[in-house]
């Protein structure tokens, strides 16, 4: 049995529904022992750094710059040959700092096992930009090739004078010369002269020659094409007419021929490349040279490292048997496909040819499996919820089939759950996935304690990569263990509740933890009535999105939206409390506490039947430490009692600021909130503690 086990870990995605469990990330416990015979280790020198003549650029700085040599030199010691290599590095680091006429000499001295370097620095000024000129350029503009320099600047966040460094200028050159590229100017150049003062000022003049924009004269030439019509082929192209010529033009048509090929049988072709540009005409030409060679199928698909995982798993997963006609495209589908199993750390598949044949070829398929079980214990602190902890116990591969088992018992200050579930994630397509789950939960809410239990049972499926959709059927009683005698009588009742739930989600983002980009959204609709076995009848409508726009100088501005509505069907009247939505808490209008954002009846909130929340949020890094981020926010929302009111109403504000500390687990976070349109008896001022962002 392999175990895999996780030290206690913060995270909030088991609190809030709209969060995927896979937000919350396990440490491993790394234990280290020494090896039996390892031999003695090699002795380590102490090595002091010593700067003098450094006005501008700190001892602390530079002795940071040295951070990679200096562990070097603890190792092997200090000599003539090693102490020019420390002068170098720092010489290389202050020009790429601007100062480029400084100087540095060192002398160094051994003390017993210690060895010291002194470095003399004359810094000499640093280098700024006072004028940037472009001449020769017509098709772009001045204004679109300046941000071609990515210069640094003096101060933080862009402001202060423009410092000048070799490395700058000449990726800005480069980037220059690509630009006019992309658009088809082949034969452009451009080039720098630089001038400066003795006060380190800098005048730079760069001169563009764009030369001629090159088109493609006619359809690329194709011979040998002999097994497929040429039409075919050339379509497979897909070039438009008359072309602009770019210098990887010809690299990009003979991926997309092989790949025709490739896609078709045809393994073992070649493409050879030719190419003629007319400078004058500002035309170019390409032939390409097609050995086609024999259509190959595949004679054995070979298992390899599938020790716990029965074969069929991953025949399933490959899409190639014997005796099909090999297919590159589906050869890449089988890769991804059991990568995204789950059951595998790595994947290789590869080709070799069956001895004396030339048409035939083994598919041979290796695979690295992942542990089996996993075990990890978490723990988290939210400010309504307190000190929260689970333990779950998971069952990657039941029994070799790559099906899973999980099982989730959590609990805090408001509550406790159990949750089993069972995956089928390959159900007769490995896009379509079968899930079959049951939970028991009792939550504290402000003026109720809720209680349910039951199970679902439901199918997704995959679309692509970014998009995933899913129909669910739900069976569960909703019941109210304890309500405040304040709340009306007509909210309180225990129900059945028998309904399908339909969702679409999409999410681009690059990382579900703390990412910088993209977006995500979810919409779920679920119907629950009589036909179906429920005791009450609605439709109940879910939507979240969020955008992540990434901004210079490390700055996010973030947006998220939630909105819900139930409209009540047949004979129902009224939805009890426990299913009715509530608005207030660390995830929506943080200037209010636990679903304190709406009506109450004697100061205790009742929820109500439509809600909608809306916050905007600018996180920026703060440079005095590593991973520690500011926030500035603005949350806003309703809620109201009837479907017909929904967006109307009151509407509830808060404007706040928080910090945030990036952790392995994620971040941790504090957020205070200030409520501008308080009424008597609302806080002004809310204070929110815990792991993880609200959105």
């Amino acid at each position: 049995m392999e175990i895999t086990t996780s030290t206690w870990a913060s995270g909030l995605s088991w609190i809030d529904p709209l969060v995927s469990r896979r937000q919350i990330l396990n440490l491993a416990i790394l234990l280290t022992c020494p090896l039996p015979g390892a031999e003695e280790a090699a002795p380590v020198y102490g090595v002091n750094l010593e700067f003098s003549g450094n006005e501008q650029v700190s001892g602390a700085n530079l002795r940071a710059a040295l951070s990679a040599l200096k562990t070097d030199l603890r190792r092997g010691g200090v000599d003539a040959g090693s102490a020019d290599d420390a002068v170098y590095e720092v010489i290389r680091h202050y020009r790429s700092l601007g100062y480029r006429h400084a100087r540095v000499s060192a002398s160094w001295r051994r003390d017993q096992g210690n060895f010291t370097i002194s470095f003399q620095v004359s810094e000499g000024p640093r280098s700024v930009l006072s004028d940037v000129a472009l001449m020769g350029n017509s098709y772009f503009s001045t204004s679109e090739l300046l941000p071609c320099f990515q210069w640094l600047n003096t101060i933080f966040f862009g402001l202060g004078a423009r410092v000048f460094t070799e490395e700058v200028l000449q990726e800005g050159v480069d980037c220059i010369v690509s630009r006019y590229q992309q658009e088809g100017f082949y034969f452009a150049q451009a080039s720098a002269a630089v001038s400066e003062d003795e006060a380190g000022k800098v005048r730079l003049h760069v001169e563009i020659r764009e030369g001629p924009q090159v088109f493609l004269a006619e359809f690329p030439t194709l011979e040998g094409v002999d097994s497929f019509p040429l039409d075919l082929v050339r379509k497979a192209c897909e070039l438009e007419e008359r072309p602009i010529y770019l210098p990887r033009l010809p690299l990009i048509l003979k991926g997309k021929i092989l790949d025709f090929y490739k896609d078709r049988g045809y393994l073992f072709v070649d493409v050879a490349v030719e190419r003629e540009i007319d400078p004058e005409k500002g035309e170019a030409r390409l032939k390409f040279k097609v050995q086609e060679g024999p259509e190959v199928r595949i004679e054995v698909v070979y298992l390899d490292g599938n020790f716990r995982s029965y074969e069929w798993v991953l025949y399933n997963r490959v899409k190639l048997k014997s005796g099909d006609i090999y297919n590159e495209e589906l050869v890449r589908a089988s890769y991804r496909s059991l990568l995204r199993s789950g059951l595998f750390s790595s994947v290789t598949i590869e080709t070799r040819r069956v001895e004396g044949v030339d048409d035939r070829v083994f598919l041979d398929v290796r695979v690295k499996e992942k542990a089996r079980y996993n075990l990890a214990l978490l723990s988290g602190y939210g400010s309504y919820e307190l000190l929260r902890g689970a333990v779950v116990i998971e069952d990657t591969n039941l029994f070799g089939t790559g099906h899973r088992m999980y099982l989730e018992a959590k609990a805090s200050f408001r509550g406790e759950a159990v949750i089993g579930s069972y995956v089928n994630p390959y159900f007769f397509d490995d896009r379509l996935s079968h899930t079959v789950q049951g939970e028991f939960e009792r939550r504290e809410q402000p003026s109720f304690v809720k209680q349910t239990q039951g199970g679902e049972s439901g199918l997704s499926y995959r679309i692509s990569d970014e998009l995933r959709s899913s129909v669910v059927y739900h069976l569960r009683e909703s019941d109210t263990l304890t309500v405040d005698e304040n709340v009306p009588d007509e909210l309180v009742e225990n129900v059945l509740l028998s309904s399908v739930a339909l969702s679409t989600i999409v999410d681009t983002r690059n990382s579900i933890v703390d990412p910088d980009h993209g977006f995500s959204t979810r919409a779920t609709v679920e119907y629950a009535g009589g036909p179906l076995g429920s005791e009450i009848d609605f439709l109940r409508t879910t939507v979240f999105a969020s955008l992540v726009v990434p901004i210079p100088f490390g700055f996010r501005l973030v947006g998220a939206g939630r909105a819900g509505a139930i409209a009540r069907l047949a004979g129902t009247d009224v939805i009890p409390i426990q299913e009715r939505f509530f608005n207030g808490g660390e995830y929506t209008v943080r200037s209010y506490r636990q679903d304190e954002a709406g009506d109450s009846v004697g100061g205790e909130p009742i929820g109500g039947e439509t809600f909608t929340s809306l916050s905007l949020e600018l996180r920026f890094p703060l440079l005095v430490l590593d991973g520690l981020q500011g926030a500035f926010f603005l949350d806003s929302g309703t809620l109201t009692q009837e479907m017909k009111d929904f967006g109307g109403g009151r509407y509830y504000f808060g404007l706040g600021s928080g910090l945030r500390y990036n952790t392995p687990v994620g971040p941790f976070r504090f957020d205070a909130a200030w409520n501008p349109d308080r009424e008597k008896g609302e806080d002004e001022f809310v204070f929110h503690l815990g792991v993880g962002y609200p959105f």
